[in-house]
């Protein structure tokens, strides 16, 4: 198996890594209505990149990035806030890359 996904599955899990990093634990609920939402989107995605003038699946992974990179600065203030407690909680997980990008 590969560690690269498809842009709109990325992006969402960068999407739920802000969700679990700010409330400390991921909904089960939610992650099967992204994983739904993802699965359905990915499907669509080739038909919506052809009707586009615009590279899209770099647009997603830009924005994957992004999203990413805003999860990363929440854990790191959240870990300098518990470890002023004593507490340690570990950094949201990396988002896979997409197409050779991430």
């Amino acid at each position: 198996m590969t560690n690269e996904t498809t842009p709109i599955t990325a992006l969402v899990e960068a999407g739920e890594n802000i969700f679990a990093t700010v409330t400390s634990k991921k909904g089960e609920t939610q992650e099967k209505i992204a994983d739904g939402a993802a699965r359905l989107l990915d499907g669509v995605l080739p038909t919506v990149e052809s009707k586009v003038s615009f590279d899209l699946a770099s647009v997603l992974a830009g924005a994957t990035s992004i999203l990413s990179g805003i999860a990363l600065v929440l854990a790191g203030l959240k870990k300098k806030k518990t470890e002023a407690s004593g507490a340690t909680e570990a950094a949201p997980a990396a988002t896979p890359a997409i197409n050779g990008i991430g």
